[in-house]
């Protein structure tokens, strides 16, 4: 301890033991501070004002005490002056010194001049104690000068253990190339920000470390990191989740849309030979309306698929009568439900530039929804109607109200209610949840907005708000 400054004070804070190391540090003989002054003359008084102001009102020494206390921190990093005024950086600790039966006696003050280089130094080992991602340096070829706790906290290996290893012994085999690369570009003196790669854990497993990099002129590499992993394998699963979405389109496009299609046109043939019993005749049509069923869930799958990985529903707006389409459309559900009544109030300037096939789709849906979930002695309307240079469709039918709980989901895709009434994703003929989700792309792919309002005194009504020109050959970006 012959470098460490060590100064005794009594309760009250007058010295009482100034050892030589403390003289030649502040320039004092012994004879000069001790039973006459307190070590508050050894600070700035910038920082004494500093402590009295977040205790005001105490004794200067009793705050010095508490703010070098061992149970504060490790140490403080205070300014000393000497007694020829020049200003001496010091790591100073203060414990309390008692007698064998624990009475307070005084204190002991022990300080370590810091030189600029060790200064440095404790700022370093600072950084590396109280960092909480992964902190490390690694030498030119790639071997573990110096990690912190965190490596230890993430990864199961103690610190000792971690130091002076190469750090490709603990990086997957599958992510080395990937590494060794990014340590090429760092060489080259680039930074590398957001970097993956897996490092073994002790138990066999392995976790995902995003890297933040730079590498000095002398080829040391300095890196922060932290966990990933959980991140990471969520974007695993959406990536498996897409996967099986682009497998669903080769299904759906190769594998069930010939099988159905030679279902109708065998059964259609089988119609046209006539000579069939009554009983046959039915069986014919249960099974041509069962392929019809099959081949509408089929377009919506296609529609679904392209929505979410081809960059949305592709339109290709031409002009159109909107009058005519929406009149066909509902002459298509009344024919279905001819025992229900469907209104239709026209536009007055029915030339619009819109895609009739999809607005015909956006219809169809809303129109088999309202009849199916609307008391059968209640009417279905539909109205359209041009607004400020907007085309406006509307849905109205009575009965009960969607739930409350439904609506903020109403149009996400494969979302079906618990019951009939929220069931309202799957109109008649379809059971796969994508209705109200490929009407809400087909709108929006036209620049439009749809929204519903549904209240038990005015039942439910969904408006679908269009510019009267959508732009050519737009797909809406998902």
């Amino acid at each position: 301890m012959a470098q460490h400054a060590i100064i005794a004070t009594s309760v009250s804070g007058k010295i009482t033991y100034f050892n030589p190391a403390a003289s030649r540090l502040l320039g004092y003989t012994a004879a000069e501070v001790v039973g006459k002054h307190t070590p508050i003359i050894f600070h700035e008084s910038g920082g004494i004002a500093a402590w009295l102001k977040d205790n005001p009102g105490s004794n200067p020494f009793l705050c010095l005490v508490q703010h070098c206390a061992p149970d504060v921190a490790a140490g403080s990093e205070i300014i000393y002056v000497r007694k020829d005024g020049r200003r001496i950086p010091v790591m100073l600790t203060v414990s309390k010194v008692r007698d064998p039966q624990g009475q307070l006696q005084g204190y002991m003050g022990i300080a370590l001049e810091l030189s600029a280089n060790k200064r440095q130094q404790h700022l370093y080992e600072t950084f590396f104690s109280l960092g909480h991602e992964m902190l490390c340096v690694c030498g030119p070829q790639g071997k573990l000068l110096r990690v912190n706790l965190a490596f230890e906290n993430l990864l199961g290996y103690a610190v000792r253990d971690l130091e002076g290893t190469n750090i490709f012994a603990k990086i997957h085999a599958d992510d080395l190339e990937a590494t060794k690369l990014v340590m090429a570009n760092l060489g080259r003196g680039e930074v590398v920000s957001r970097f993956n790669n897996r490092w073994l854990h002790r138990d066999g497993s392995y976790r995902t470390i995003r890297w933040n990099a730079a590498a000095s002129a002398d080829g040391f590499y300095y890196a922060t990191g932290w966990d990933v992993t959980d991140e990471q394998q969520q974007s695993d699963s959406k990536d498996q989740n897409a996967l099986f979405e682009k497998q669903l389109i080769g299904i759906v496009s190769h594998d069930l849309r010939s099988p159905v299609s030679a279902i109708l046109m065998s059964a259609e043939s089988i119609g046209r030979l006539g000579g069939l019993s009554q009983r046959a005749e039915r069986s014919l049509k249960r099974i041509s309306g069962a392929a019809q069923r099959a081949e509408r869930m089929i377009h919506d799958l296609l529609d679904f698929t392209q929505a979410r990985l081809g960059g949305g529903l592709r339109v290709h707006p031409a002009p159109v009568n909107i009058n005519e389409v929406a009149q066909q459309v509902m002459e298509e559900i009344q024919l279905v439900h001819p025992e229900r009544e469907i209104t239709f109030s026209p536009c007055d300037a029915a030339e619009v530039r819109v895609d009739g096939d999809r607005i015909a789709q956006v219809l169809g849906n809303l129109l088999a929804n309202a009849v199916h979930y609307s008391p059968k002695d209640s009417p279905v309307d539909l109205s359209i109607d041009k607004r400020n240079d907007a085309l406006c469709l509307e849905v109205h039918n009575g009965g009960d109200p969607i739930p409350a709980h439904l609506l903020p989901r109403l149009f996400k895709p494969l979302h079906r209610g618990a019951n009939g009434l929220g069931s309202l994703q799957a109109s008649a003929g379809r059971s796969v949840g994508l209705g109200l989700y490929i009407v809400d792309q087909a709108v929006k792919a036209h620049g439009g907005v749809i929204s519903v309002e549904s209240t038990p005194e005015a039942g439910t009504t969904f408006s679908v708000v269009l510019p009267q020109h959508a732009p050519a050959s737009k797909h809406l970006q998902n």
